[in-house]
């Protein structure tokens, strides 16, 4: 069914039941795909970026939530498992990279860094 069908009207922010952090992402993607390569947490403060970010921040999916007849969506842990069985571990691993900072820019020991609110 749509939202439409249910008499939804607007904007509906959308995402996968759940929140986590860079770091909780790249954990879960490892473990799934049974990469045993480390992984560090970086504090937000410490990691590198262009902009401001807020300490917490998750998507209010609120509306879409609270909306009779919506679809429930399954947990973004379910989501990666899904999405680690249509697309190979080593083009998911390449996604990763593009988000994290080598752990150098951080001024720590080489390896993949990820921001995790400590």
């Amino acid at each position: 069914r749509s939202l439409l069908a249910v008499g939804g009207r607007g904007v509906f922010h959308t995402a996968n039941a759940g929140f986590g952090s860079w770091y909780q992402l790249a954990t879960e993607v490892f473990r799934v795909a049974g990469i045993q390569d480390r992984i560090e947490p970086v504090p937000m403060g410490e990691y590198p970026c262009a902009a401001q970010r807020p300490r917490f921040s998750v998507l209010d999916t609120g509306k879409y939530v609270r909306t009779p007849g919506s679809f429930r969506m399954p947990s973004w842990q379910q989501a990666v498992a899904v999405y680690l069985g249509v697309v190979s571990p080593e083009v998911v691993v390449r996604e990763l990279f593009a988000v994290s900072r080598h752990a150098w820019a951080v001024g720590r020991t080489p390896g993949l860094v990820f921001p995790h609110r400590l």
